[in-house]
């Protein structure tokens, strides 16, 4: 193909309904027609310069390169594809395409030109009907099931897949008539000749279930079945199904067989066996059924199932038997407890059928009944050794998790102290002032001692997790924080912070110590560390009664949290909202914790900006 004059190239593009495009040997788009913006959603401004291949599906690019774009290169004319082409709604559409390669006039290749029309509707309904020739072929094949036809007029038959099957003959050879008929033993065959000569004689259609012999020698038992189609008068096609009846008609001989045998079996079954009326009288039962219960054949055909049952599980069996009886149900199965002749109690697993007669109309039970009475024992025994194991499974998981949070309690209320340490010694360091080195040198002592003092409580923690619980005790909300303060007391006088609290509406609480203190630590030390720049931090706290629980406010005028953006994630683990803030994301993840495992709970109100208030509610024990 010949570059055409590039306006008349351009004006024949116009016009078409088709996708025109002219792209380099890459495919990168060169010329785009209008048409695209109806096809494929996209402006021709918005595909020129771009690649192909950033648009064909994932799945079809190796197919589209090996198929199409390489043999067009090497001087393959016409070729015409299928795939699909990302539109720009985000779906994808199946474009047909056809290719060429655009020659100048020294018959060197310039171009490669592409024709492409949507045939989205065209696949989607081959695949339709791809699907549904599946599914009728699966569906022949279940029901075993095939179909077949002759064409009386040139005497053609035709056979689909499942009548190669049933034959066990390898396709598409069908083999002649007489032979087909011969696969029916006698006098089956005999009976197939004449049928199949009436039907095309006079019309008359059939329908013979007989044995069978495929191809391989396989015994089996088919229906077949004829309808005649004419033409002016005149038998024109026979055409027919066969089926692969031979799991029916098995189970109709087995259960010949078995109703034959049925009363051999009942006697000397290993599982006890009984036959009841509708009303629950014995009518008959086995020897296996007779020694469960320890009466006698013949006690027990004076008896009721009501005298031989639980009077607990008597009407629950009642129950049952009567749904069966309404055709809610074709049959019912239970544990149940009986009543040995001896009296003592002992369980079986009874399953019970309903026979009707040919109207439908209930006749008898048919029941089961097998001893589970050691099993039951036996799973009583498992039911209380399973419960102590999982008192002492959630025992060591609540230890477990006790551990786990002793753990980071140890290291956040660790290092307030040994930062406010390094602080003191620091600023120890900087001054030269003989004054101000003896109010730090105070101030160590003071961060020393609570220091030491922590320890010891964190020791006496873990004394107290040996014992599997932390223990809640009555604590005073101003011992707790101003001890909490002294820790942090470089940090405080260094950031210059002011800090009010009172704590006179409820100066009381009952929560674990180690626990109180860990959450005043995390809240203070956030205060101080998020403060804003440019001001000195200034920390309200106080405790207020709310019904039955105290609440404990601690607001600051920090840097704030933006909540629209961090809500959902502050309490969690190793989290953290401020760039250039040392932090691991640990102390609100185990503030929270730790409030609620004693039933309280936290929230928080914050703006960037403009500081942040925690609410911790605790659950008030003082009184209980």
């Amino acid at each position: 193909m010949l570059v055409p004059d590039y306006e008349i190239y351009q004006l024949l593009s116009n016009i078409s309904r088709e996708l025109i495009c002219l792209h380099t040997e890459d495919g990168t788009y060169s010329f785009v027609s209008p048409s695209s913006e109806k096809i494929i959603g996209y402006l021709p401004s918005e595909l020129v310069g771009k690649n192909a291949y950033d648009f064909f599906h994932p799945e079809d690019r190796k197919r589209i390169l090996e198929e199409t774009h390489l043999p067009i290169l090497k001087g393959e004319t016409d070729n015409l594809t299928e795939y699909r082409f990302l539109h720009k709604n985000g779906s994808y559409v199946w474009l047909q395409t056809l290719s060429q390669i655009v020659k100048n006039n020294e018959n060197q290749s310039v171009k490669i030109h592409t024709s492409s029309r949507d045939v989205s509707n065209q696949v989607e309904l081959r695949e339709k009907l791809i699907q549904r020739e599946r599914l009728l072929r699966e569906s022949n094949n279940v029901a075993k099931v095939g179909g077949w036809e002759l064409d009386l007029i040139t005497m053609k038959p035709m056979w689909s897949e499942m009548i190669f099957h049933i034959h066990e003959i390898e396709p598409p050879d069908i083999p002649p008539i007489e032979t087909c008929i011969s696969f029916f033993p006698s006098p089956g065959d005999e009976i197939v000749r004449e049928s199949l000569m009436t039907a095309v004689e006079k019309g008359l259609p059939y329908d013979l279930t007989l044995p069978f012999v495929s191809a391989n020698g396989k015994h089996k038992w088919v229906r077949a079945l004829a309808k005649v189609e004419f033409l002016n008068d005149k038998p024109s096609r026979i055409y027919g199904a066969l089926y692969d009846v031979t799991a029916q008609k098995n189970a109709e001989l087995e259960k010949e067989i078995s109703e034959k045998k049925f009363r051999e079996a009942f006697h000397f079954s290993v599982g006890g066996l009984a036959i009841t009326s509708i009303e629950g009288k014995f009518l008959e039962v086995n020897l296996a059924f007779s020694k469960f219960i320890g009466h006698s054949e013949e006690e027990l055909k004076n008896m009721t199932i009501e005298s031989v049952s639980h009077s607990a599980d008597f009407e629950a069996n009642m129950k049952l038997r009567r749904k069966v009886i309404a055709n809610e149900s074709s049959f019912f199965e239970m544990e149940k407890r009986y009543v040995h002749k001896d009296g003592h109690i002992l369980w079986g697993h009874l399953s019970a059928t309903l026979v009707r007669d040919k109207t439908g109309n209930p006749i008898y039970f048919i029941s089961q009944v097998f001893d589970i009475d050691s099993r039951k024992k036996a799973e009583l025994k498992l039911l209380l050794t399973n419960e102590k194991l999982t008192s002492v499974t959630n025992s060591l998981t609540n230890q477990n998790k006790q551990l786990q949070s002793y753990n980071q309690i140890v290291s956040h209320n660790l290092r307030s102290p040994i930062s406010n340490l390094r602080t003191l010694l620091g600023l120890i360091d900087e001054t030269e002032d003989p004054i101000e080195k003896t109010e730090y040198h105070s101030h160590l002592k003071i961060v020393a001692e609570n220091l030491e003092s922590t320890l010891e409580d964190l020791i006496s923690a873990l004394r107290i997790q040996q014992n599997h619980e932390i223990k809640p005790q009555l604590l005073d909300f101003k011992d707790s924080f101003e001890r909490v303060q002294k820790l942090m007391i470089g940090e405080i006088q260094n950031l210059d912070a002011e800090i009010d609290y009172d704590f006179s509406s409820s100066p009381k609480i009952y929560f674990p110590k180690l626990y109180l203190e860990s959450i005043l630590t995390n809240l203070l030390s956030n205060s101080l560390k998020y403060s804003a720049p440019g001001k000195n931090p200034y920390i309200q706290v106080q405790s207020f009664s709310i019904g039955k629980s105290v609440t404990l406010s601690f607001t600051d005028n920090g840097s704030g949290i933006d909540l629209e953006r961090y809500g959902k994630q502050i309490f969690q683990l190793k989290k953290t909202f401020h760039r250039g803030k040392a932090g691991r994301g640990v102390g609100l993840f185990l503030t929270k914790y730790q409030i609620e495992s004693m039933g309280g709970q936290i929230e928080v109100r914050s703006q960037p900006g403009h500081g942040t208030t925690f609410l911790l509610h605790f659950l008030n024990q003082v009184n209980a």
